[in-house]
């Protein structure tokens, strides 16, 4: 069974030698590895069939950067301080499932990705409410259904960074230096912090396979193709491509018909359809008035115009 493993989704060179040297890890049969799998997946992601998981995230994450396999390791003893808690590890290995499970406890994970050539990793902890997902970015993403908790674990990684206070500070210099620069530009803000975290949140938990949309902010001249951001706190997004940015810079967002998705270095965007009118749809159903254009390449919203009446055309 290891070597029929192997020869399918190979993460190691020597899969034998990897459980003799932890004999107490568990490596599991593909039916409960799939059945585990789909249920982190209707927990945790919105849409079906996503090549990486935590593009789709539907659910509060955090995430910070690991800048060596040692950073990693002291990360995992951050977000799991109990060295006996057992946890469930997929080397995913930018494949789509069904992936290669195994189980155990801390420091025996560890030893498995530190042994595995996958650049992609997924764990979780029972009862499946927190996913940890370490990427080819050397980024990684907590997530889970609980905001507070997974604020909790995400405070736990950064209170390690000496990056993190020059960071705060300047999101919040550029917090106010967005109000100022949307107050001197437009004539009325169209969004709140409030009614930007309910569109994405309402976007995101609809189950509606979006992943990208393009962001104007008001001190940038180009448009940015970025994958749909998360709520992080109460005035601010987080992206992947650009990291946490403040609401009241967004001009406006839109959600395209086609999404551009960028699939390797020297490879062409691979084109995705979107669907905006079950997005729209999805929107109209919250009861809230969104400043909506539909436009000829998607649905924009709207955050700040010079007047009311500049909602008749996109920026």
């Amino acid at each position: 069974m290891t070597k029929r493993y192997g020869e399918i989704y190979p993460p190691f060179q020597d899969m034998e030698a990897v459980l003799q040297a932890r004999p107490s890890l568990a490596l599991h049969v593909p039916d409960l590895a799939r059945t585990i799998a789909n249920e982190l997946a209707l927990r945790f992601v919105a849409g079906t069939r996503r090549l990486f998981w935590w593009e789709g995230l539907k659910v509060p994450y955090v995430w910070g950067r690991t800048a060596s396999f040692g950073d990693l390791c002291d990360k995992m003893r951050l977000l799991f301080p109990d060295p006996d808690e057992v946890l469930l590890l997929f080397p995913t290995n930018s494949n789509y499932p069904p992936w290669l499970l195994f189980e155990g406890v801390r420091e025996e994970v560890v030893f498995v990705m530190g042994e595995s050539f996958s650049s992609e990793f997924m764990i979780a902890r029972r009862p499946l409410d927190v996913i940890v997902f370490v990427n080819h970015h050397d980024i990684m993403v907590v997530a889970g259904a609980d905001a507070r908790a997974v604020e909790r674990l995400g405070s736990a990684f950064r209170r390690e960074d000496p990056a993190v206070d020059q960071d705060t500070t300047a999101l919040v210099n550029r917090l106010d230096h967005d109000r100022r620069a949307a107050r001197r530009s437009f004539g009325s803000s169209l969004m709140s912090d409030a009614k930007w975290c309910s569109l994405l949140v309402a976007v995101r938990s609809a189950g509606l396979d979006v992943r990208q949309v393009v962001v104007k902010f008001v001190d940038v001249a180009d448009a940015r193709r970025i994958w749909l951001p998360m709520p992080h706190g109460q005035a601010y997004a987080d992206s992947l491509e650009l990291g946490p940015f403040p609401f009241v810079g967004i001009e406006w967002l839109e959600f395209p018909h086609m999404a551009l998705l960028e699939i390797g270095k020297d490879l062409p965007p691979q084109p995705h359809r979107q669907d905006v009118v079950a997005i729209r749809a999805t929107l109209d159903a919250t009861g809230k008035r969104f400043p909506l254009e539909e436009t000829p390449t998607g649905l924009c919203v709207i955050g700040h115009a010079a007047s009311d009446a500049a909602l008749s055309s996109r920026p």
